[in-house]
């Protein structure tokens, strides 16, 4: 292996970017609908899109959906559907905010609605469905 040449080890955090496009079309079939409007404040970590089977697409910034639109050119297909995100200063989604207690114990399927609404796919299931 090439010994790697100016190599920095250091992790620095970045902030936030002004806007943020999220795909809903993957492998090019529409999987995912969007839950929110034009005008709609969302926050980072809040479900903007779900997919028949409950999987969610979660913003990645606070801010306002300035757009859901059919124009944007992706890496898997032209013209893929998207919400698009201008980033404003509100807090993430906490939680608290979003489970009111801890699922049930032994109801895995409460477990895995839960693991759903917070935007984690099975791993056993290809995205969006």
């Amino acid at each position: 292996m090439a010994e790697m040449v100016d190599y920095d080890p250091v992790i620095r955090e970045i902030g936030d970017p002004d806007q943020i496009t999220l795909p809903l079309e993957y492998t090019g079939q529409v999987r995912y609908t969007p839950i929110v409007t034009v005008g709609d404040r969302v926050r980072k970590g809040q479900a903007v899109a779900t997919s028949r089977y409950g999987n969610t697409v979660i913003a990645s910034i606070s801010g306002m959906v300035s757009a859901i639109t059919s124009g944007l050119d992706s890496a898997v297909r032209v013209h893929a559907p998207a919400i698009v995100i201008d980033k404003d200063e509100s807090p993430p989604l906490n939680p608290e905010e979003l489970f009111t207690g801890p699922a049930p114990a032994g109801d895995s399927e409460a477990a895995l609605l839960r693991l759903r609404a917070a935007g984690v796919a099975p791993p056993w299931a290809l995205p969006g469905t």
